[in-house]
């Protein structure tokens, strides 16, 4: 630890059992402290997901185009959609979109939650990346409209 850091006052932060299990494997294995290796992961985590900056320093979230919003989304996105019995969720193609900042995603929707899925997941999809958004169940279409869905496919990407 350098003088720089030795300056610096600690907090402490609070984990699940399991993230401490890891983390205190981890500094084990690498033989460092559970501070080092929660310092790095975190440095790692905000390297590959921070914006740009302006000359001020400073990237409103909001100010992002919707899909820099979604690539810096994307890991909470997919353990939300699977914390939920959703899969494979694909981004279909602009032309889907009523303007740049809607977002129009397909979804494998579990069968237990019958129609309110893809309204559920829509809420809380949009409440993460701050547009509108709206879900298409895949699991819906290939009951009642396959050729939608088959069409549906072909014109979005994975997430």
């Amino acid at each position: 630890m350098d003088d720089e850091e030795a300056d610096i006052p600690e907090k402490p932060i609070k984990v699940d059992l399991a993230t401490d299990e890891l983390v205190s494997e981890l500094a084990y294995l690498l033989k460092t402290t559970k501070k080092a290796v929660v310092r790095e992961a975190v440095i790692e985590f905000a390297e590959s997901r921070r914006p740009d900056r302006d000359e001020g320093g400073r990237v409103a979230y909001s100010a992002l185009p919707l899909d820099e919003r979604l690539a810096l989304r994307r890991p909470e996105l997919l353990r939300l959609f699977d914390k939920h019995g959703a899969a494979n969720p694909r981004v279909l193609d602009d032309e889907y979109r009523e303007h740049a900042d809607h977002l129009v995603l397909l979804v494998e929707t579990d069968l237990a939650m019958g129609g309110g899925a893809a309204p559920f997941l829509a809420e809380q999809v949009q409440r993460m990346l701050g547009s509108p958004v709206e879900v298409i169940s895949a699991t819906g279409l290939s009951l009642f409209n396959p050729a939608g869905l088959t069409r549906a496919i072909a014109e979005s990407r994975p997430l």
